[in-house]
């Protein structure tokens, strides 16, 4: 083990990555990007949720991706062992079932179909919480960390969306804070 991992070390982190697309290549609309040297936090989905060029089309894209979330959070409460760990990550699941009863209520005044479950890429999210469950709970806080970048990123990019309406991008605005607090607890708790 390298100085300064108090985990598996990149390569290792690498060569889980690679296996999940493996398995998962030519399934996904996304890409990843792999690299030997990166750490686990490093390694990030490119997403386009959020830059949707209609307010309808961004409401539906951010409820599948915050249904992607609450699986990989029913996954990781399943897979920790430590009870203060699976206590905060509810808590944080909550605040994704809050995301979606606001989209929800956002794809009902837009007068669309709201969707009630992930797509492909909850395949992802939680294989990397399985695979990270063999080797610790920081391991899984450390693979959790990951899916909150792309939902942040998502976020982001929504807040600035002008297909959005100004009270949706106060939201998106609120949302992205969430998920700026989720990733950094998870960032501190996995370094400690």
């Amino acid at each position: 083990m390298k100085a300064g991992h108090n985990q598996s070390s990149p390569v290792t982190d690498a060569v889980i990555y690679r296996w999940i697309a493996t398995l998962l290549e030519g399934n996904l609309s996304f890409r990843l990007r792999f690299r030997r040297d990166l750490s686990i936090e490093e390694m990030t989905m490119v997403t386009t949720v959020g830059t949707e060029t209609t307010f309808e089309k961004l409401v539906q894209n951010l409820l599948i991706l915050e249904h992607d979330a609450i699986a990989a959070y029913d996954s990781t409460i399943e897979k920790l062992d430590d009870e203060s760990y699976k206590a905060k990550i509810a808590e944080f699941r909550n605040d994704h079932l809050q995301h979606v009863t606001e989209l929800k209520r956002l794809a009902e005044k837009l007068s669309i179909e709201a969707p009630t479950e992930g797509d492909m890429k909850q395949y992802l999210t939680t294989g990397k919480i399985a695979l990270a469950g063999i080797i610790g709970d920081k391991t899984i806080l450390k693979a959790m960390s990951t899916n909150e970048i792309e939902t942040k990123m998502a976020y982001d990019h929504a807040s600035k969306n002008m297909a959005a309406s100004s009270d949706a991008m106060a939201f998106f605005r609120q949302a992205y804070s969430d998920e700026d607090k989720h990733k950094a607890w998870m960032d501190q708790t996995a370094a400690s």
